[in-house]
């Protein structure tokens, strides 16, 4: 399980929080990444940058995600298993 859930699922389910925190510092403090803005990582063993994909840039999508964040923050945090409207 320990070698398949990292390559199967969401890197970060396949790490501890310490192993999240040393990712996340990683990137803050490293010299290899200073200057880059608004780039996209993928980390199994070592950090790749990946494209964001066109969603990630289109102004509607962006603008119903802010929405539904402000929606969330008004009304709380949704219920488990709720589902939420777009």
């Amino acid at each position: 399980m320990k070698v398949l859930v990292p390559l199967i699922f969401d890197p970060l389910l396949g790490q501890t929080k310490e192993e999240v925190a040393g990712s996340a510092l990683s990137l803050l403090l490293d010299k290899q990444f200073e200057g880059t803005n608004g780039a996209l990582f993928l980390r199994i063993k070592n950090f790749k940058r990946v494209d964001p994909g066109s969603r990630a840039s289109d102004v509607a999508e962006g603008r119903r995600l802010w929405e539904l964040c402000e929606r969330i923050a008004a009304n709380g945090t949704p219920r488990q298993g709720a589902r939420i409207r777009i």
